[in-house]
């Protein structure tokens, strides 16, 4: 461990009585997005989360996305490089306007710029026009513009039905694991076959051989109960039923479809005057490589997944502002247990109550954690992410409990790793942290305006994860953020 990412030596200094966090507050950063460097294309970002999911990467994307246009209505590009209906990137507008996109790009939030669903993702058609009709209903109209990539695999209700039989634990029951195999086993179904003109045969084929395999398994997919955006759960219905539903989806969404998206992509990202962002899902802690058996999606979620997603049109190493998004504290849903636990059911509840700590799209709740600096060291490591993104700063606590470290058996320290049955046998190091007023915290417009335990808090995260802090959120509202960043 370096000497800078040592968690304790950076307690000691950063709370030392003679510390004074006026100069982290005071820090100012030019802004990554626009600086102009050799290799990198400016005026673009990415967003990925920083620890297990769930750290409102949605909304750290939308005042990104915003201050990048600085208000004009001018032509943008924001792609969804990975994930499916298992995202809920909830934005709040105003206290009574709250967006939540599960499948559509957050940018169509915004005139001017063309949301792209791409083949990093899966798309289910009908919770597709389910959303659709959602953003419309908010603002009137989509503001902005929405491409689908031909090339997009579909996650249908067949899918979902089969996640449903074989229990897929950790999974949202959205079928997004079995479509992402599909792919792997080759026969999964592409929104160009939905758009073909005789489109009803390779999907009546693929409705009736995923019936075959769950008759073997007793099961009836007809009246087998299945997740909808729209109905949350309904049966995937006879064979004439799945097509029905899918034909009026269809017909919905051809005005979006386009087999020219990459060309879209190629010609605005090689034009720098055009504001580029790519927003992802799920988070690093969630990687099959990286993330704990179960609990992990099935999906790229590091910035690498752009590169797939885009046919190699935009590489990693190319995007100017990458950023990685995490909570002042950790939430987690599914099986996995850090070394030491969750928080205590009282403290968990307050936590969950005050933010809402469900999953936006499968309704779980979710368990609260003290952050782990050991996990998300290795997460910031794995993701390679070079500016932090703070959340939740308007938690109002006491005192923040932070594991340092973990000790083996024989009281050796030892590193993360993403096994369980590793986790299992260490125990945490912990230290308790004096809180803040998140109430004050949440009056905050500059850094210097923060609660001084809440500077140095960031400070410490700033240098125990080895990323300058970007800018941090101090309210539950779009734009309520404080910011080291300069300005255009």
């Amino acid at each position: 461990m370096g000497k800078e990412s040592n968690p304790q030596r950076i307690i000691d200094q950063v709370y030392s009585p003679g510390y004074d966090p006026s100069g982290f507050a005071n820090k100012i950063h030019p802004n990554p997005i626009y600086r102009h460097r050799y290799g990198v294309r400016p005026n673009s970002f990415a967003i990925e989360g920083g620890g297990f999911g769930d750290e409102g990467k949605g909304r750290a994307w939308h005042d990104l996305h915003g201050e990048m246009l600085a208000g004009e209505k001018k032509e943008a590009v924001s792609i969804r490089w990975q994930g499916g209906n298992n995202t809920g990137h909830e934005v709040q507008l105003s206290p009574d306007k709250i967006i939540c996109h599960h499948q559509i790009p957050v940018g169509v939030d915004f005139p001017g710029t063309t949301g792209i669903i791409t083949r990093g993702m899966v798309l289910n058609p009908e919770d597709a026009v389910t959303e659709i009709g959602q953003i419309e209903k908010a603002f009137g109209q989509i503001p902005g513009n929405l491409l689908i990539d031909t090339h997009t695999p579909l996650c249908l209700d067949t899918e979902r039905a089969f996640e449903a039989i074989i229990g897929a634990t950790g999974s949202t029951g959205m079928g997004i694991g079995p479509a992402y195999a599909g792919q792997l086993l080759r026969n999964h179904l592409t929104m160009e076959q939905l758009m073909d003109k005789d489109w009803q045969a390779a999907f009546a084929n693929h409705y009736l051989w995923v019936q075959k395999t769950l008759i073997g398994h007793g099961q009836d997919l007809a009246t087998l109960l299945v997740s909808s955006l729209a109905d949350k759960k309904r049966p995937a219905g006879s064979l004439a039923e799945f097509i029905d539903r899918l034909a009026t989806a269809r017909d919905k969404l051809a005005k979006f479809v386009s087999p020219h998206v990459i060309d879209f992509i190629r010609e605005r990202w090689h034009n720098p005057v055009v504001p580029f962002s790519a927003e992802g899902a799920q988070a690093i802690g969630l990687l099959r490589s990286a993330g704990l058996d179960p609990d992990y999606t099935a999906s790229e979620t590091t910035f690498y997944g752009i590169r797939d997603a885009t046919e190699g049109v935009i590489k990693p190493q190319t995007i100017a502002g990458k950023f990685g998004v995490l909570k002042a504290y950790l939430s987690s849903v599914g099986k996995r247990i850090l070394p030491g636990g969750p928080y205590q059911p009282e403290v968990a509840t307050v936590v969950r109550d005050a933010f809402g700590e469900v999953g936006k799209s499968s309704g779980r709740p979710r368990d609260i954690y003290p952050v782990h600096i050991p996990a998300l060291k290795f997460f910031r490591d794995f993701g390679e992410y070079d500016w932090l993104v703070v959340t939740h700063l308007d938690w109002t606590t006491e005192k923040v409990k932070v594991v340092v470290g973990y000790l083996d058996q024989s009281g050796q320290p030892a590193p993360y790793r993403p096994y369980q049955r590793e986790l299992d046998k260490l125990t945490p190091v912990t230290v308790d942290l004096p809180g803040w007023d998140g109430q004050a915290a949440g009056r905050a417009k500059t850094p210097k305006d923060l609660p001084e335990n809440a500077l140095r808090y960031l400070n410490f995260l700033s240098r125990a994860l080895q990323a300058p802090i970007a800018y941090a959120t101090v309210g539950p509202n779009a734009g309520q953020t404080v910011s080291w960043l300069k300005k255009l």
